[in-house]
């Protein structure tokens, strides 16, 4: 069994550094930092087409929800319940869609880093205040909407009485990258149309032009590419799922 030891980076010639001190007579496994993909993309006209018809596309979807609820007063509840704006799902889309952008652009393992980079090389020149505050809403919004249903208020370090809450509307007319004031409290403002109008914008006006002008994009492809979820030995509940899969897919299918 192959077994896991504490993380190092090897040198320029490959070879592990001299202080790594590895156990006699013991196997030890090279993982990818990354999964690997599944399979890459098969052509940039192809990668263009599934993000501005899938990823993009399905944000539009959202949008033009949004825009129908609040025009049309039979949508204003449903079966199960009211309906609700969509802004935190369509933020938190957004970002998902600028975290998968900026991994193809930039390539590098740290999500914070690639984001970082695509929001300075593209966003930026479409709105000059994504570069101060592209990297805190992509905190706040989607770590906080993804992983606690609201956006993260901010504060810096500990004093917790000086803290911006991060406010996500959809109203065309509401504002955007703008400090605003409501019920006697200070938001910022993010519209999540607007936000998507700007992705958007990015995607035809800077990421197309830059993959459409690389002499190889293997690595691209490779990195656009659905991943690879590799289950390694003691994810016992990823293992539980993947026994499931395997017994589902023959004769009689999976039983409880």
């Amino acid at each position: 069994m192959a077994k896991r030891a504490h993380r190092f980076r090897t040198d320029a010639q490959g070879q592990v550094p001299a202080d790594v001190q590895l156990l006699a007579s013991t196997e030890y496994e090279v993982a990818p930092a990354v999964p690997p993909t599944a399979r890459p993309m098969e052509s940039p006209e192809g990668l263009i087409r599934w993000i501005r018809e899938c990823v993009l596309g399905d944000l539009r979807t959202l949008d033009r929800a949004t825009a129908a609820r609040s025009r049309l007063s039979d949508l204003q509840s449903g079966s199960h319940g009211p309906l609700g704006g969509g802004n935190f799902l369509l933020a938190a889309g957004c970002f998902m869609a600028l975290e998968y952008l900026a991994r193809i652009v930039h390539g590098k393992e740290s999500a914070a880093d690639n984001v970082r980079e695509y929001v300075i090389r593209y966003l930026g020149k479409i709105n000059p205040r994504y570069k101060y505050v592209g990297m805190l809403l992509w905190w706040s919004l989607r770590n906080g909407i993804v992983h606690g249903a609201w956006p993260q208020s901010v504060c810096l370090n500990d004093d917790v009485q000086d803290r911006v809450a991060i406010g996500v509307s959809v109203e065309p007319s509401d504002p955007h990258l703008e400090v605003v004031r409501e019920d006697g409290r200070e938001l910022f403002g993010v519209n999540a149309r607007r936000l998507l109008e700007d992705l958007s914008r990015s995607f035809d006006e800077g990421f197309v032009p830059w993959l459409m002008g690389l002499s190889d994009v293997t690595a691209v492809l490779d990195r656009a590419g659905p991943r690879l979820l590799l289950i390694r030995d003691g994810n016992d509940d990823a293992k539980r799922g993947w026994e499931f899969v395997r017994r589902a897919g023959q004769v009689g299918g999976a039983t409880d």
